[in-house]
């Protein structure tokens, strides 16, 4: 059974939706987030998942998920995100295809309330300068 064949989510996830509130679809390309959750929910944005952002990304058959992933969220207009980005060389491989959204350590540890409204927001996923 799928979320979408519950009576009422679908007008739910719409009515959100018409306000302004984005629905994600998280962990993209694992479990139930797939190419069907982008066809069937109003989502925003995709989140790739870190299992593909993660140190043994770089092997070649995961970059090229990445990629495609990354171009597929922006042909249908969506942001997206990368999950688990922990080094300055993940940062720099998904902003070179294009990703500029991320969360992880690099870009961020949990912090509590207090911490967090004194931190620097939107750190941009740019390829890392000489100087990193």
């Amino acid at each position: 059974m799928f979320l979408s064949d519950t009576p009422g989510v679908m007008d739910a996830f719409q009515r959100r939706r018409q306000i302004g509130v984005g629905l994600s679809a998280d962990d993209f390309g694992t479990g139930y987030s797939n190419l069907r959750s982008l066809e069937t929910f109003p989502v925003t944005e995709i989140k790739i998942d870190r299992t593909f952002v993660s140190e043994h990304a770089t092997r070649a058959a995961r970059m090229v998920i990445v990629g495609a992933t990354i171009d597929l969220g922006r042909s249908l207009g969506l942001t997206v995100v990368a999950e688990g980005v922990k080094t300055v060389a993940q940062r720099a491989m998904l902003g070179e295809k294009g990703c500029p959204v991320g969360r992880g350590y690099l870009l961020g540890r949990p912090t509590d309330a207090e911490s967090f409204t004194t931190q620097p927001v939107g750190r941009a996923l740019q390829p890392a300068s000489r100087a990193e």
